[in-house]
């Protein structure tokens, strides 16, 4: 008998988008989002920088390369996090800010200033990825 595996999508979207920004503030506060610096110029002026990432798991079963590591995934959302940059060019996950699940609920990690900093200095160098 084999094992059956999962099939998700890892997904990033940018705050400055309505749903991103409504989900956001629903799993981590407005407090925690508003922290997040703004656009000063362009077509996104006054929207908030940073991206909304989540798995999104359309198959349940066993997951053996998670961002997070592996395990069992269950049809539907999990592990939601607040970032400064899209999981595919941070798969380290140095620009992270905070983080939620299910058990545990939201769990900030470092503010958004400390975050783009270190992504600044390491996410994007070669040698990390």
């Amino acid at each position: 008998m084999g094992v059956q595996r999962a099939m998700y999508e890892v997904k990033a979207i940018p705050l400055a988008n309505a749903w991103a920004y409504k989900t956001a503030c629903e799993k981590f506060g407005d407090g925690l989002v508003e922290t997040f610096p703004r656009f000063s110029r362009g077509p996104r002026k006054g929207s908030l920088k940073g991206y909304l990432c989540y798995i999104k798991a359309t198959v349940g079963g066993w997951a053996e390369n998670l961002p997070g590591g592996r395990g069992v995934l269950f049809p539907g959302t999990s592990d939601w996090k607040l970032a400064m940059a899209a999981q595919v060019s941070d798969p380290k996950g140095h620009s992270v800010v905070a983080t939620w699940d299910f058990g545990g609920g939201a769990k900030q990690i470092q503010t958004p200033e400390q975050a783009d900093k270190l992504f600044k200095t390491y996410g994007e160098s070669p040698r990390y990825s």
